[in-house]
C-alpha cells in the first residue's frame, strides 16, 4: 500500500535558516511540523541566498543541494575542499556534519535542498518524462519517495495534475509494483528515493 501527499507550490512556509542568516521555504518535514532544533527524519526546501556566508549545520543527517537560479555559488569547506554549484539542477551531496561557507559567484541564488537523517539511505537525481504511460521501479516497503516538479506539467495514473513546483510525497508501508505511474508527461522532476539503512 502507498499513501500520497500531493503539496502546492502555494502550501509552502517561509520560515529563517536554523542559524538564522537567511530565509527558505519549507516544502514539508518529516513529521509534520517539527522544529528545526529537534530531531526530523527528513526535510525539504528551497532557500533564497542573498549574501556569503555560513550554511546551517545539521549534525547526522546528509544533505542535497541544487541550484534552481542565479549564477551559482563556491561552497568551501572546513578541510579546504571547494566545490563549485554553477549548473541548474544537478544535484550535490555532502554531510551535514561539515562546516561550509558560501560564496556567491554573481548575485543571489535560488536552491533545492534534501536534507536527511542518517538512518536513511537516500538515491536522488533527475527524472525526464517526456512520453506517456511510464512507471516506476517497484518499491521496498518503508520507502519514501519525494518527487519536485522542476519545469512542464506532469498528469499521474489518476489524473492527478502536478504543475512547476508541486510536490508528491509517497509513502510505501508494504512492497509495491510500483508506486506511481504517469500519464500524459512532458516535464523535468527531482526524484529521491529514501530507504532504512540495514542494520
Amino acid at each position: 500500500m502507498a499513501m500520497r501527499r500531493l503539496i502546492k507550490s502555494t502550501d509552502h512556509r517561509v520560515m529563517p535558516w536554523k542559524n538564522s542568516q537567511g530565509m527558505t521555504a519549507e516544502i514539508a518535514i518529516d513529521p509534520p511540523d517539527t522544529p528545526l532544533d529537534k530531531s526530523f527524519r527528513w526535510r525539504l526546501s528551497l532557500a533564497e541566498v542573498k549574501a556569503d556566508g555560513p550554511f546551517s549545520k545539521f549534525r547526522g543527517y546528509d544533505r542535497t543541494i541544487m541550484l534552481m537560479g542565479g549564477n551559482g555559488m563556491v561552497l568551501r569547506f572546513d578541510d579546504g575542499r571547494e566545490e563549485r554549484i554553477d549548473e541548474r539542477y544537478v544535484p550535490f551531496h555532502f554531510s551535514g556534519d561539515d562546516d561550509v561557507r558560501c560564496w556567491l559567484i554573481d548575485g543571489s541564488v535560488r536552491d533545492f535542498n534534501l536534507i536527511v537523517r542518517r538512518d536513511l539511505q537516500v538515491s536522488a537525481g533527475i527524472l525526464t518524462l517526456n512520453r506517456r504511460d511510464r512507471m516506476l521501479p517497484a518499491l521496498g516497503g518503508g520507502t519514501t519517495l519525494i518527487l519536485y516538479v522542476i519545469e512542464g506539467n506532469t498528469v499521474l495514473d489518476d489524473g492527478t495534475l502536478l504543475e512547476p513546483g508541486d510536490t508528491l510525497i509517497i509513502n510505501v508501508e508494504l512492497a509495491a509494483k510500483h508506486a506511481v505511474a504517469f500519464g500524459r508527461s512532458q516535464s523535468t522532476l527531482f526524484m529521491a528515493r529514501l530507504t532504512p539503512r540495514q542494520r
